[in-house]
This record gives structure tokens, sequence and C-alpha cells, in this order.
């Protein structure tokens, strides 16, 4: 679409979509179809040619990138995907590290393409903010519906997993001092985790093919931390890590302290029974690692849930 065809199109649009609803052809739910299926043509073109616009930070043949030093290595196309569910193609000005391996874009950097793996920063937030809160094929099937074209699984979870790599975990920083302070009659701490199979990705691989390469699996442990007083929830922590259930206990137990230890007047942990995977078959929780949370909190608790 050309900028000088908006005007013409939209009046062509707008007397279809009329007479369709006028004959009885078309509902209001699908005039809203067109009608957005014609914007984000138009926001592609739009965003196209303004990043025809673009000027590139730096001419220099060598650049110094946190304490690196970066070569010119000519100019390459930078594919993304953007809100409006087109691709777009960007020519940039791109640089090698002379040690170490890897690269760097000027232009990436300006626009936040250098992290994003695909896809433009908006679609990118999207992904994550969907895939943070759902399961990656319900955040895919929401997405979906949200923003009228695809968007796999698959890019769901690299993009997630791309953001929360570079969100620190840990407790200490993530939970606010005031809410430690913050005393208690209760603190409840479950913890529960599973083994999840993950799907291996491979340039040129896509769809039921990929599902056909060897499946890597992933154990990942879930602590739910709530601060009870008077019989009513005044206070919940959430946190999730992938990584062995030893290494788990300590993020756990930190998250347990900076939620306020010191302020409990009586400590509850739950472990769900028969629900940690390993491997192929299940397994109960041990009573080593009962002991081994107590040592954290000597004071807890140990409660079962039924049927255990």
């Amino acid at each position: 679409m050309e900028i000088n065809d908006v005007l013409p199109r939209s009046q062509l649009l707008v007397k279809e979509l009329a007479e369709g609803l006028n004959a009885g052809n078309c509902d209001l739910e699908g005039i809203e179809k067109r009608i957005l299926s014609f914007v984000h043509e138009l926001a592609l073109t739009l965003e196209r040619q303004v990043l025809q616009e673009i000027k590139e930070p730096t001419q220099d043949n060598s650049l110094v990138v946190g304490g690196r030093t970066a070569l010119f290595a000519g100019k390459r196309n930078r594919r993304f995907r953007t809100r409006f569910g087109g691709t777009l193609v960007l020519a940039r000005r791109c640089y090698k590290y002379r040690e170490g391996g890897g690269g760097y874009s000027p232009v990436d950097e300006k626009l936040g393409l250098d992290r994003c793996l695909g896809y433009s920063p908006l679609m990118s937030y999207l992904l994550t903010r969907f895939g943070a809160s759902e399961p990656f094929a319900r955040a895919s099937e929401l997405l979906r519906e949200v923003l009228g074209f695809n968007v796999s699984a698959t890019a769901v979870q690299r993009n997630t997993e791309a953001v929360g790599e570079r969100i620190s975990d840990n407790p200490y920083m993530l939970i606010d001092a005031k809410r430690g302070q913050k005393a208690c009659e209760v603190m409840v701490v479950q913890v529960d985790g599973t083994i999840s199979p993950q799907i291996m990705e491979k340039d040129g691989i896509r769809g039921r093919e990929s599902l056909k390469l060897p499946t890597d699996w992933k154990e990942c442990n879930v602590v739910v931390i709530q601060k009870r007083d008077g019989g009513q929830e005044v206070d919940r922590w959430t946190g999730a890590r992938y990584g062995k259930h030893e290494q788990f206990e300590t993020y756990a137990g930190r998250a347990a302290i900076a939620m306020g230890a010191s302020m409990w007047r009586r400590q509850s942990s739950f472990w769900p029974m028969g629900l940690i995977r390993t491997g192929n078959y299940k397994r109960p929780i041990s009573r080593a690692q009962w002991e081994s949370w107590i040592f954290i909190m000597p004071a807890s608790i140990w409660e079962l849930s039924r049927g255990c």
C-alpha cells in the first residue's frame, strides 16, 4: 500500500462494507475485522517508511562497545515481525568484535531490536506479557485472538525466557524491604515442581517437523509465600526457577527471609507429596528434603496434602 492510495481505498472499503451490511451479507464483527486488517496494512506501510528515514548513529569503522573493540563488517539485513503482523527488513551497519566473537549494530541498539528475537520491541513485550501469565500454548492462542494473526507457542516461549534471563531472580533484590518488615500471624510457604518438555529449535525446521527432534527436559520449581493475619491474606509473593531442586531450596529460603522471617509468629510449610516428577516417574518429597527445609525455618510445621 502507498500513502497516496489510503484515501481512495478507504472510501471503497466503506462503500463495500455499507452495501454488504445493508444487503445482509456481513455483520458488525465482520466489518470490524475488515477495517482492522486495513488499519494493520496501513500501519505497516507507515512503519516501513519511517524506518527508511532512519540515520545511522555513526559511520566510524571502529567502535569500542563495553570495553571491547568492534570493527565494521558491512551492511546486513535485520528481519523482524511487527505489532501489525507484517515483516520488515532493515539494512544497517554491523560490527564484529575483534575478540570473543559476536557483533554489534548501533541501529539495533537505537531501536531496541538488540534485545528482541525476531520481533519488534512492542511485539516482544506482548509475547512476554502473555507468556509470563499463561502456559505458552495458551498464550499463543490468546495472542492470536487479540492481535488478529498467528504467533507460535515456540516464539512466545523463546521471547519470554530471553527476557526472563535478563531479570535478576535474587529475592533480596525483588522483594521490597517494607514487605519483610510487616509482621504477620502465620506465614505459609508452598513449594512444588515438575519436569517440563522443551521443544528444540533448529534453523529451517518448524511446525510438526520440530516435534520430531529430541526433546530437552527442564525442572521447574515454584514457591508461593503467603502472609496471613487475623484469618486474612495480607501479602503474597510467587517465585519460580528452572534448575535443580537443591539449588531452588536456597532461592526459596532467601525469599522467605526477605518476606520477613524474623517477623513470623508461626511458620507453616506445605510440600505437596507425589507431585514432583523426575524423568518418567513420580517420586514423593523425601524426608531429607524436609529436614533441609526446617533447617532454614526451624519453627515450621509440616503439613501434608490430603491423600498423602
